[in-house]
């Protein structure tokens, strides 16, 4: 059970013949409380409740207690848990995610002793530099699909046997795999461009590069294939920024398409900003009734951070461009600091966080009416008389998670405010934008509003 606030959560056990129950599980947390849909769970024996929390580092790891005794931790993945994916309560195999650095995915099984579960299994580390896309075991755990990929190699699906160890050729770094049974082949088409990605970390300031210090970014680069050095090129800020989601991940797939961007004279920088997800506690709840101030001041230092460090960006062109949460800090940016920004093309944006999905929305910016401060100073509406730079807003008319009416709001305020801007519409589609034909259209419409309005490499 959890409160309104989301920040107090309560696991009870029912006694199914008299009703009663007792309160097994307590968890706290001032901002919110992380959910995972697997968990808790009993052990299998019934004796040991299974639940993430955060340990005193502020690392969020995996715990099991008994009843009447004192937590203890099962994990110690050091600032690096990812989550549960697989729980078997009967064969007593759990398989969870642990990031190795940021942007890659560690798959582990094993044994928990003391909590009911069988002792006889042998741990299995599904783990590379590479990000491994999802480990999806059999009914009775005895093989498993691997899919993986690099940043310059598109995903594979490998199907193992959960047996002695071995290396695997392909994956020359790794930790034992087991036995490889086959290959489930792809019927995609191999892209024939390859991508000129460089991740990096910048600093917040001049302190810290490790991945546990929480003073500096996870970044990604891409530049045009046809770069030179010489020249300065105009830049474009491919943002994300809310929880649960990151950037910068070490894989070919989700950087195609900026890559093809790139290609059209621009710089392309990723920036994953506090309140992203696999870091430390305070780094994810950094964002906390602070959607409008921390993700933009984070981006705009990693963007600072990277441009000193790569003399070719542009600083006085650098555009904006994001979906959804990063549609919200596209225009965001824009509004509050076109000192920085010059141009910003905003995807299905959330404009009014009073009208977006309640469960979300109060989770991190608190209810309403004691928190209108908070939804005032991220509302874009409100600031729709700031405008100074070019913006694109971009919507499906039947988008079923952040409803067109978004940008119909911040159209007719910009409107109002006698602010010049652009709107495209996509005619009954939806988030995701399924359409292939109309996502070749939008995505030349976009690169022809940044070469309007940043210009060439000089």
């Amino acid at each position: 059970m959890q409160d309104r606030k989301q920040q107090n959560e309560v696991t009870f056990s029912v006694d199914p013949t008299t009703g009663t129950t007792t309160n097994v599980l307590t968890r706290t947390d001032p901002a919110w409380v992380e959910i995972e849909p697997n968990l808790p769970r009993w052990s299998k024996d019934g004796k040991g409740l299974i639940y993430i929390d955060y340990a005193a580092r502020g690392a969020k790891e995996l715990y099991v207690r008994r009843p009447g005794g004192q937590p203890r931790r099962i994990t110690d993945s050091g600032n690096r848990f990812g989550g549960v994916f697989h729980l078997n309560i009967d064969r007593g195999s759990l398989y969870y995610v642990w990031h190795a650095v940021p942007g890659t995915a560690t798959f582990e099984k094993m044994a928990l002793e003391d909590t009911g579960f069988p002792k006889q299994f042998n741990d299995y580390y599904l783990h590379d530099s590479c990000t491994s896309y999802s480990a999806v075991p059999s009914q009775d755990d005895s093989h498993y699909v691997l899919t993986w990929g690099y940043n310059n190699a598109m995903p594979r699906s490998l199907v193992f046997r959960a047996d002695k160890p071995k290396p695997h050729p392909n994956l020359a770094r790794s930790f034992p795999l087991g036995t490889e049974i086959a290959e489930l082949p792809s019927v995609a088409l191999e892209p024939d461009v390859w991508t000129t990605i460089h991740q990096d970390w910048a600093p917040a300031n001049e302190k810290g590069m490790g991945f546990d210090d929480s003073k500096s970014f996870q970044t990604a680069i891409l530049r045009p294939r046809d770069f030179d050095k010489t020249k300065k090129y105009p830049v474009i800020v491919d943002v994300y920024g809310g929880p649960k989601h990151l950037s910068v991940v070490d894989a070919m797939r989700p950087w195609l398409l900026m890559q093809w961007l790139a290609d059209q004279g621009f710089i392309i920088v990723a920036i994953d900003n506090r309140g992203t997800p696999n870091r430390n506690h305070d780094w994810e709840k950094s964002i906390y009734q602070k959607f409008d101030s921390v993700p933009l001041e984070d981006q705009i230092k990693g963007l600072k951070a990277l441009a000193n460090r790569y003399p070719q960006m542009d600083m006085d062109r650098v555009g904006i461009v994001g979906w959804s949460f990063g549609g919200y800090m596209s225009a965001l940016a824009v509004l509050k600091r076109p000192d920085v920004f010059k141009a910003a093309v905003a995807g299905a944006p959330v404009t009014d966080w009073e009208d977006y999905d309640t469960h979300y929305t109060e989770r991190y910016l608190g209810l309403l009416p004691e928190s209108q401060k908070v939804y005032d100073d991220a509302n874009l509406v409100k600031m729709a008389d700031k405008l100074t730079r070019p913006l694109l807003l971009i919507h499906g008319t039947a988008d079923d998670n952040v409803y067109f009416r978004h940008t119909l709001k911040l159209s007719d305020a910009l409107f109002r405010a006698g602010k010049d801007f652009d709107v495209l519409p996509l005619p009954s589609l939806t988030h995701q934008v399924p359409d292939p034909v109309v996502m070749e259209r939008m995505w030349t419409k976009i690169a022809g509003h940044f070469q309007k309005h940043l210009g060439k490499a000089k």
